[in-house]
């Protein structure tokens, strides 16, 4: 009886102690949640920063401050460490121009709620797939997981062939770091293969919100079965300072809230 109780007690002080593991486990779910609502919460349009492209040809730096006049609230700083010349800040002033044009038709779809057109703000939340996280690995504060992606206008076939990791930072709840890839060659279109997929997202904190720090897309496929799709560009964010709301009085144009650029 004696050993009996014995073994009965191990088993139960087992029980218990996988009871209490479960039940601190973190919910990683939740936190996720939290981080890529503060993320998706951010209005660039209330934030003056610089972006440095890096299309694999040129490197062009450019800088975003919502309290300038509406034409001018971008502005080319530089080409490959140059200033840009006359010829190159007309054709920049006729893209912006168009993006502005791009922008409004998305506002007015975003307000009718018809989302199927182009320019649609980008959005993390519709990027992960609820309920898809897997612990992988821990190291100090920061925690990798797997996750399950989708890209909507890939199509769910496409996205079948997605795998994802994301790291987040424990001591804060933040998101620090995401990569999207493939796992097997996809076809987001009629005769378009894509045999090789990888983004990079890097987020920064910024007097509490949640930005954007970097972004590279690594892309390689076919396209009408023999032309060759070959994409690899970087973006960064950076020097953010937050200026708020600008109101029409301000900025001397109507504003448009909640719209990213």
């Amino acid at each position: 009886m004696k050993a009996h109780s014995m073994g009965t007690l191990f088993v139960l002080a087992a029980f218990l102690g996988t009871t209490v593991q479960a039940q601190t486990q973190p919910d990683y779910e939740a936190l996720l949640k939290t981080s890529v609502a503060r993320f998706d919460a951010v209005d660039m349009e209330q934030w003056a920063f610089i972006q440095t492209t890096d299309d694999g040809k040129k490197i062009r730096v450019e800088s975003y401050d919502p309290r300038r006049e509406e034409t001018q609230r971008w502005q080319l700083v530089s080409i490959d460490a140059k200033a840009p010349g006359s010829k190159a800040l007309k054709r920049y002033a006729k893209r912006k121009k168009k993006d502005r044009e791009a922008a409004a038709k998305a506002r007015a779809k975003r307000e009718t709620g018809d989302n199927d057109g182009q320019a649609v703000a980008f959005n993390l939340k519709d990027m992960i797939t609820p309920g898809s996280l897997v612990a992988e690995t821990t190291v100090g504060h920061l925690v990798t997981l797997q996750f399950k992606p989708r890209l909507k206008n890939m199509g769910d076939d496409a996205t079948k062939a997605l795998a994802g990791t994301l790291v987040l930072d424990m001591a804060t709840g933040a998101l620090q770091k995401m990569t999207v890839f493939n796992t097997d060659e996809l076809s987001p279109a009629f005769s378009v293969s894509i045999d090789r997929l990888n983004m990079d997202f890097e987020f920064a904190e910024v007097d509490g919100s949640l930005l954007p720090r970097v972004m590279r897309v690594n892309m390689h496929g076919k396209f009408a079965f023999f032309k060759t799709i070959q994409q690899t560009s970087t973006q960064r964010w950076s020097d953010y300072a937050f200026v708020g709301a600008v109101t029409a009085a301000a900025s001397g144009t109507p504003q448009a809230p909640n719209t990213p650029q």
